[in-house]
């Protein structure tokens, strides 16, 4: 079992109210009730969805394991697991909860930080004449369920829908560590910095310069690239169609980001 403890009140409050929603939904009949069982004493609040616990207590405490789904785990039923959530019914968690508020001030702190550089990121999207573009960032709205401990590992981040003369793209520039490091080991672990600048390589063409290491596809759908080891830029088109109307616009876009060099500002 791989167990996550978090002194987070939004994750506590998120965590409750989706053990809350599964019990309501039981009770309505549209959620089959097999799968759950749920634990409250001592402050606590936990569900047992097969393998998997999801828990909260005292506002601030968050609690999630994912469990082994082995064929010997399934066999040998839950009784293991239930037994590990009763002995954490029995801790008191106020103790950590109180000491816990102390550190809210400065989380909260950190936070408006990581947000003020995703709006600076924001700024580094371009908006051409006549194209529309939509931005949000990691705390937007539209993001739903955002935990502040969520928010930290995605910032600084800030997102954009655009739609050039009918073209419609998406970019994404991100100085977050966790998908910096993510973005390493998928698509641009291909983009070798040994590459020569410009080399075919199946579809795509190798961007080695000082600055960026990425990969453009040949077709001029996308692109992703790293920028002074400090910040990814990917643009793209919705679709992976290419558009007719502004064959280049992705380079185009791409290139307008990278003069505005958005790997120049540091991390809170």
């Amino acid at each position: 079992m791989s167990l996550t403890l978090m002194l987070d009140s939004s994750a506590a409050e998120v965590f409750c109210h989706s053990i809350d929603s599964d019990r309501q939904r039981i009770e309505d009949g549209t959620l089959g009730p097999d799968r759950f069982r749920f634990f409250e004493d001592g402050g606590w609040k936990i569900v047992r969805s097969s393998g998997d616990l999801t828990g909260c207590a005292a506002g601030v405490v968050a609690l999630h394991a994912d469990g082994n789904r082995s064929e010997a785990a399934n066999a040998n039923g839950y009784a293991v697991i239930d037994a590990f959530v009763e002995s954490i019914l029995n801790s008191d968690p106020n103790p950590v909860a109180t000491k816990a508020s102390s550190y809210a001030a400065a989380i909260t702190h950190l936070i408006e930080l990581l947000e003020s550089q995703s709006r600076l990121l924001a700024d580094f999207i371009p908006a051409p004449q006549g194209a529309t573009r939509e931005i949000w960032l990691p705390s937007s709205p539209e993001v739903l369920g955002q935990t502040a401990l969520e928010l930290m590992i995605a910032s600084p981040s800030a997102a954009a829908n655009l739609n050039v003369d009918g073209c419609k793209l998406y970019v994404e520039i991100s100085s977050s560590p966790s998908v910096i490091d993510e973005a390493k080991n998928a698509g641009l672990s291909f983009a070798e910095p040994n590459r020569e600048n410009g080399t075919v390589w199946g579809a795509f063409i190798a961007i080695n310069t000082e600055r960026v290491i990425g990969l453009e596809r040949v077709d001029g759908t996308g692109v992703e690239a790293l920028v002074n080891q400090a910040v990814v830029v990917r643009v793209g088109i919705i679709g992976n169609q290419i558009c007719e109307s502004a064959p280049e616009i992705v380079r185009h876009i791409f290139e307008d980001i990278i003069a505005r060099n958005p790997a120049g500002f540091v991390r809170p």
